[in-house]
């Protein structure tokens, strides 16, 4: 009784564990969406205000140059100044902001494939006998079970090309 007691705890253990490994990978990944969202606007916001600061700054030149006045000329000038440093920043952190939604599409796409590879091995699981569910399997089953599923999913690939061929 004790042994059945131990074994259903370790199966209820077992599913729990594969079922909290799968939420935290769709829960990374949500996260990581919220993340490039984020990250999307506020790009988006710097490109237009880069773009509204480079024409602002276009008409402060302008404005600076066809002043007559010395002291206002000056004043137009350092404006200017002000507005290239504002824009030069600016630049600098969209540019630090693509990097970031660069790394985190690479994190995204790592974490895919990752919860893709625990889907196959879990589906590859189900497919199988129950080579990989005992205690005492050796490499030689499973090699053959992998080899069966392979030459399985290569046949179905051929008979859709003949069939494919047919149809032309």
């Amino acid at each position: 009784m004790k042994n059945l007691f131990k074994t259903i705890h370790s199966i209820f253990s077992s599913k729990v564990r594969k079922a909290n490994r799968k939420l935290q990978i769709n829960n990374c990944i949500d996260l990581i969406d919220n993340q490039q969202f984020t990250l999307a606007q506020a790009y988006k916001k710097l490109t237009v205000a880069i773009n509204d600061l480079e024409a602002k700054l276009k008409d402060a030149k302008t404005e600076a140059e066809r002043e007559a006045k010395p002291e206002v000329k000056t004043v137009k000038q350092k404006n200017a100044e002000i507005i290239e440093t504002t824009l030069a920043r600016l630049k600098k952190s969209k540019e630090g902001i693509a990097a970031k939604l660069q790394k985190t599409e690479d994190s995204r796409v790592v974490l895919v494939a990752k919860k893709s590879l625990l889907d196959s091995i879990e589906s590859l699981k189900g497919m199988t006998s129950n080579c990989f569910e005992t205690t005492d399997f050796d490499v030689d089953t499973i090699m053959s079970e992998i080899d069966k599923t392979i030459r399985d999913i290569e046949s179905e690939f051929q008979a859709n090309d003949e069939l494919n061929e047919l149809a032309k």
